[in-house]
Formats: C-alpha cells, structure tokens, sequence
C-alpha cells in the first residue's frame, strides 16, 4: 500500500463519508431523542400487531418494540442504514477505480513508482477506510446521543455495537464485490450498473424470502439474510462469530482477486 496515495484519496473520499455519516447520525439522534415520547403516548406494539405477519417480517418487527435498541434497528438500521451504506459502497468503489481508467486519470498513478497492486491495494484499503469511517461514526452517533438525550435509557451498548460490527461487515463485503467489478470493467457507467443492479438484486431477494414463505428459499441467496437487525440488538442472533469470519474471509478473496485482475488486465491509457 502507498501511504501518499491513500492519504490523498481518502480526503478525495471524505466529503462523502462526512455527508453521509452526519445524516445517520443526525436521524439517530432524532429517533433517540423522539423515543421517550413514543413509548409514552403512542402504543407502538398494537399498531404493528395488527399489521399483516409478512410486512411485520419486511419491517424487522418479528419481536415487537420494547427498547431503544429495537427502535434504532428497525428505524434506522433495517431502512436508512442500508441505503446509505449501498450508495456509497456502489459510488465510492467506482470513483476509486474504473472512473480513474475511463477518465485517463489512473495513467498519471501508474506513472508514478507504485505498481499496479500497490495502487489496487491502496484503493481497496481507502474503500474499506470509507466504510468502516461511516459505520464508527454511526456507532458513536448512538453511544454519546443516548445519554445525551435520554436519562437512564433502556439499552444494550454492547448488542447496539454488534449490531454495527455486522452492518459494517456486511458492507464491506458489498464493497468487495463492487471492487471487484471496478477492477475488471473500463467503463464508469457499467460498473455503476452492474453494481447496483446485483446490490438491488441481494435486497430483493432478502425482502421476498421475508414476505413470502415460498420465496423463503432465497435467503441464502443473499448476504442481506446475514443482516438481522433486530435479532442481533434481542441476543437472538445466531452464529455471530461465524457470520463475522465469513463476511471478512470473503471480503479478502474478493478484494485480493480485485487487486490481481488489475495486475493482469490491458488498459487502455
């Protein structure tokens, strides 16, 4: 990895990790600060109780609301989370790599000392930065808005940061993988869409196989079955150290077969 180069793209990166970050936190805090009202005056259970089992289940609502913890996942981590994670994971790996080759910009890198997997490498190390940057300021978005907002709250800090360790691996596999295809293809816009278009096809699929018993299937199609919000925040999840092995053992091999794929392949500079 070349430090030069990732300092440098990690600030090219840094307007879109602050934008982000700040809007997770700034909703989260919103929901913590709303929580004691909603727990007060409103009756949240009922209402969700008398909604249909299968939009309960699309809703990560399977256990009900009975903590703050359960507010923040299925308020933010089963919606606004996702999104944002997959937005930028998709963007900032194109930004990273086939946007430098179809705009000639990458000929200026490799014109430099650093080889070719030193310049992969250092890119993948600043997406993985991006992610892991979002997913620790959320992290501590919760942690210090909590008692900033509520006094004696009821929560779990512990299964609150498990919860963000898995979205924060489940991410960086996603980041893998579009990676990868930024590494392969020339073409911005290619990579853009085959990225998004796999990415939507993973949450769809996750979301039929919560709506639909004959659908139910394709969960193990999908790294989004991995992502259980609410299970993870009631200590329901199982195989939490399996699950975080996996995710970063595929991470690697797919970042790695990134990196060698940029070694081998012609481009047109």
């Amino acid at each position: 990895m070349n430090l030069s180069l990732f300092s440098y793209m990690l600030r090219t990166q840094w307007k879109n990790i602050a934008s982000f970050s700040l809007i997770l936190v700034l909703y989260e805090w919103l929901m913590i600060s709303l929580y004691p009202t909603i727990t007060k005056k409103i009756n949240i259970n009922e209402i969700y109780q008398n909604l249909p089992e299968e939009l309960r289940n699309s809703f990560g609502l399977q256990y009900g609301i009975h903590s703050l913890n359960d507010l923040l996942s299925v308020y933010i981590y089963n919606f606004l989370f996702l999104f944002i994670m997959m937005a930028y994971c998709i963007f900032a790996a194109t930004r990273l790599m086939s946007h430098l080759v179809d705009r000639g910009s990458m000929a200026y890198l490799l014109a430099t000392p650093a080889s070719r997997v030193q310049v992969a490498t250092t890119q993948a190390f600043v997406l993985a930065a991006g992610v892991f940057l979002i997913s620790f300021l959320t992290t501590l978005g919760g942690i210090t808005g909590t008692p900033l907002f509520i006094e004696n709250p009821d929560w779990d800090p512990d299964r609150f940061i498990q919860l963000n360790l898995i979205g924060f691996l489940l991410f960086l596999f996603i980041s893998s993988y579009c990676f990868l295809f930024s590494s392969l293809l020339n073409d911005e816009k290619k990579t853009l869409g085959i990225a998004a278009i796999l990415t939507l096809l993973f949450y769809g699929c996750d979301q039929a196989a919560k709506i639909s018993d004959k659908a139910e299937w394709l969960q193990y199609m999908t790294p989004f079955s991995l992502f259980r919000a609410q299970e993870i925040v009631s200590g329901k999840y199982e195989h939490l150290s399996t699950t975080c092995i996996g995710l970063i053992l595929a991470s690697l091999i797919l970042f790695t077969l990134g990196v060698i794929i940029f070694r081998k392949r012609n481009l047109p500079l």
